[in-house]
């Protein structure tokens, strides 16, 4: 991890119109896939890692604003089953500034700005997924995922513009996972749905889960 990058720290200016969202479809998908993923530990909280933060947050394009998504509150990860209370609806956002309006009862995730780049910059992407995988994160060297400038931190407008950088210059259609160079451990995925967003990241964890045991094996079969 970078010198100053702190796990789960907000580095923009929030402006929270605090109004309660509904359960609407949006969030009922995101907290199944939430479930999902907090079951995998690829989002959650443990007093052993990043410093006892919570880690790991989701968002997809707001259905009725298709300019603004629903995201996971800031801090939430330690919490076990989430309702409509933990998520707020981003609405608006500046990178250079950098500060982001929302509405909801939670804090946007410290991580918004990272989603708003990639929605900004495909309108193809609904959903975007940013999860914590050690097997996969340390695995960037040989496993032929992009990977971001380790310059830019989490939470930071320079991962934001970061994303857009990438997006621009790797053009992905509409869906792709990447690894975040400057935070430990840190994942993102995107993808039209949530589906897709959601499947490529448990591929991609499987395979590194699988490579990891095969350099197990074939580490004591050398030593036997």
């Amino acid at each position: 991890m970078n010198p100053g990058d702190s796990e789960g720290v907000i580095r923009f200016r929030v402006h929270l119109n605090r109004t309660p969202l509904h359960e609407e479809p949006e969030i009922r998908q995101l907290i199944v896939w939430r479930d999902i993923l907090y079951r995998l530990d690829l989002v959650g909280r443990d007093p052993l890692r990043y410093s006892g933060l919570g880690f790991g947050n989701l968002s997809v394009r707001s259905f009725r604003k298709p300019d603004a998504f629903v995201v996971t509150g800031s801090q939430t990860g330690g919490i076990e089953r989430l309702s409509e209370m933990h998520f707020c609806r981003v609405t608006a956002w500046k990178f250079e500034s950098p500060e982001l309006w929302a509405e909801g009862l939670a804090s946007p995730s410290s991580e918004s700005l990272t989603h708003a780049a990639i929605y900004e910059s495909e309108k193809r992407v609904g959903a975007v997924i940013h999860v914590h995988c050690p097997e996969i994160w340390h695995q960037a060297a040989t496993i032929g995922l992009a990977v971001s400038n380790p310059a830019a931190g989490c939470g930071t407008s320079a991962l934001a513009l970061e994303m857009r950088s990438m997006m621009a210059a790797l053009k992905p259609a509409g869906g792709g996972i990447w690894i975040l160079g400057g935070h430990e451990d840190g994942i993102i995925a995107f993808g039209a749905d949530l589906m897709q967003a959601g499947l490529l990241v448990l591929q991609w964890f499987a395979a590194a889960k699988i490579r990891s045991a095969d350099v197990v094996r074939q580490t004591l079969s050398k030593r036997l």
